[in-house]
């Protein structure tokens, strides 16, 4: 498999964003306050969600996101609102 499928596969997996949030806000109760993971790990949470709707269509036909490169963008647009 070239390595364009495998992060193609794995960037549309929402249970590896849970798992990268989960640790991103771990990291950011365990370093204290002199770093600011937290929305980094909430902008992580929210592409979950994007992703497990978008897979279970509860907003019909909508697409969030066709390649992995959208899902990034996705993923810089909402680390920098969050900040």
């Amino acid at each position: 498999m070239d390595a364009y499928a495998e992060i193609s596969h794995w960037m549309f997996k929402a249970e590896v964003w849970v798992i990268v949030g989960i640790g991103l806000v771990m990291a950011d109760i365990f370093l204290g306050y002199t770093f600011f993971i937290l929305p980094v790990g909430i902008a992580a949470f929210l592409i979950s969600a994007m992703i497990f709707s978008q897979q279970k269509m509860w907003l019909g036909n909508f697409t969030f996101f066709d390649t992995w490169r959208d899902i990034v963008i996705y993923f810089a647009v909402l680390v920098l609102i969050l900040l």
